[in-house]
């Protein structure tokens, strides 16, 4: 029981910089709120938000709102990863729509969201012998980590939350590389795929899993692009103006998301806060982090 309470106790030391310092909660909170209200306009009184889009954006912004307000204060980890997700969704569902008030306000959510995130990386820099915190290495992990999970929103949002008007374009491209039957199903299975690929890397969640299963994707599903065929260079026009890039950021795709099947996605992640906490079932731990990385984590326990 008492070496229980000591590991208890180190969790708390040890996450106790891993949080904002200038940048309160309240003020995420308020702008998630705010977009949230702005959405529900858009959405239902001004109807700029077109069919699905409406209910998509909202409860989007409404997950990311409770997130912000049950989560967050209790682990500023695990409630800034989970409720970003779903802002930056909403947000890109705004500017495919081109919303001007949903992008508006989420523009600046998002700006303050990465100063909250900033802030949460200097304090915990400027104590990191106190608490044995991520380190320099990390943080720069952390940001390459998130920033290219996040990055799938973008094709993932067009397919599954945009609404009718954006699907029925990607189904027309599916068509155009050969997928004349079933397709629709292509079409939100690959968007499936992507989400997964925004969370799985994203949240640091099965990492080393969500990072093979990235490196898979892409190499499938640009086999349809005809990348690999065109050349190194990605910014090439071909004939009529349209982009048929080569493989330079296919490439660097592929070894970005095929990196995580090493080592996982460090502390900034779920994976790491539900293996201190005894959360994640023994099996599933080896598709989280290396061999390394769960021998530090099991060892500080």
């Amino acid at each position: 029981m008492g070496s229980e309470r000591v590991g208890n106790k180190k969790i708390i030391e040890e996450l106790e910089y891993v949080k904002p310092r200038f940048v309160p909660n309240i003020l995420i909170s308020g702008l998630v709120l705010l977009a949230l209200l702005v959405a529900i306009y858009c959405g239902f009184i001004s109807k700029q938000l077109p069919d699905f889009s409406a209910y998509s954006t909202v409860l989007l912004l409404l997950l990311s709102f409770i997130i912000c307000v049950t989560v967050t204060p209790k682990n500023y980890t695990v409630g800034f990863l989970t409720s970003l997700l779903p802002f930056v969704i909403a947000w890109r569902v705004g500017a495919m729509n081109n919303v001007t008030p949903v992008m508006a306000i989420s523009s600046v959510g998002m700006f303050f969201f990465a100063i909250q995130f900033f802030d949460c990386m200097r304090n915990d820099q400027k104590n990191y012998k106190k608490d044995g915190g991520l380190g320099d290495i990390q943080w720069q992990m952390t940001i390459v980590r998130i920033y290219f999970a996040f990055n799938e929103v973008g094709h993932c949002t067009e397919k599954l939350f945009a609404g009718m008007g954006s699907f029925q374009n990607l189904e027309q491209a599916f068509i155009r590389y050969g997928l004349h039957s079933n397709t629709a199903g292509y079409v939100i299975f690959a968007g499936l795929c992507e989400l997964a690929l925004a969370i799985g890397v994203g949240f640091g969640f099965l990492t080393r899993l969500a990072g093979l299963g990235g490196f898979l994707y892409i190499l499938s599903v640009n086999q349809f692009g005809g990348h690999f065929f065109n050349g190194y260079t990605w910014n090439i026009r071909a004939s009529g103006g349209l982009s048929n890039g080569g493989w330079e950021y296919i490439v660097l795709l592929l070894v970005f998301f095929g990196s995580f099947t090493l080592s996982g996605g460090g502390k900034f992640s779920l994976d790491h806060w539900l293996i201190r906490r005894n959360l994640m079932p023994s099996f599933l731990i080896p598709l989280c982090l290396s061999k390394a990385a769960r021998e530090d984590a099991m060892a500080k326990k």
